[in-house]
């Protein structure tokens, strides 16, 4: 056998060795690049479908809230104007009546009562004045109707999108609603500011607060969770210790 024989003998297989090996690494890479590829597409569906879903769940919530705010507006407000008519009916007839002028009295305070309960339940008037005057405006009826002082630290020049602004003026709404049901507050304090494109969230009752590792759940803390998502926040932060209130903090990218 010649030299080139012995040559070709031991080339040939060597590189059909090599060609066979390259390529089942070849479909092996192949195979895991387009399996990761599925895996991370995969993923983001999941993520999108679940964003979805808490979209939908917080455009439900808001759609109910706004039903039940106009009809507070457009049928029990009626319903209480006439009642007030009829009271006041009564007052001409019996002027030094003491039950007559302390029902008068009430019929006026439940009007007003449910007024700003039907403001605070609409979410166009977010979109229609601001978040900042809605603040303030919920300020003014939580504190008329209870001991509770809110503090509202917020510039009016603050950008955050009409969508956004709904979504944070709900979870507000809900921190201070846990502040007066269950914490014994005194005080909520309000921060909302602007660093370039983050916005930074704090919200800070000075009640009795409560035991993370005990209280993990509940239809408040979870709304204010999942309306925290829908924002894409990070650093989300719920802290609180018996005796020592709740604080609230969360960031967003409002140009995500």
């Amino acid at each position: 056998m010649g030299e080139q024989e012995v040559i070709l003998l031991i080339t040939v297989p060597s590189v059909v060795f090599i060609i066979i090996t390259s390529g089942i690494i070849y479909l092996l890479y192949t195979y895991f690049k387009t399996k990761q590829q599925f895996l991370i597409e995969k993923q983001q569906r999941e993520l999108a479908f679940a964003a979805e879903v808490q979209q939908v769940q917080s455009d439900i919530q808001d759609q109910t809230l706004q039903f039940v705010g106009k009809e507070l507006h457009d049928n029990i407000g009626q319903l209480l104007m006439v009642s007030k008519i009829h009271s006041q009916s009564l007052l001409k007839a019996f002027p030094d009546h003491q039950k007559t002028n302390a029902l008068d009295e009430i019929i006026g305070t439940v009007i007003q009562e449910v007024k700003g309960l039907s403001r605070s339940l609409d979410n166009r008037r977010v979109a229609n004045f601001g978040l900042l005057h809605e603040l303030h405006v919920e300020k003014q009826r939580v504190e008329a109707a209870s001991e509770l002082k809110i503090e509202i630290n917020m510039k009016e020049s603050i950008q955050i999108k009409e969508q956004e602004a709904m979504i944070l003026y709900r979870i507000i709404q809900e921190f201070i609603s846990n502040a007066v049901k269950y914490s014994k507050a005194t005080t909520v304090h309000i921060e909302v500011l602007q660093e370039e494109e983050i916005i930074h969230v704090m919200l800070a009752d000075n009640g009795i607060g409560f035991d993370t590792t005990q209280t993990t759940s509940g239809s408040g803390l979870w709304n204010m969770k999942e309306r925290a998502a829908l924002l894409q926040a990070t650093s989300y932060q719920l802290v609180s210790e018996t005796n020592q209130g709740t604080k609230l903090s969360f960031n967003w990218n409002y140009k995500h």
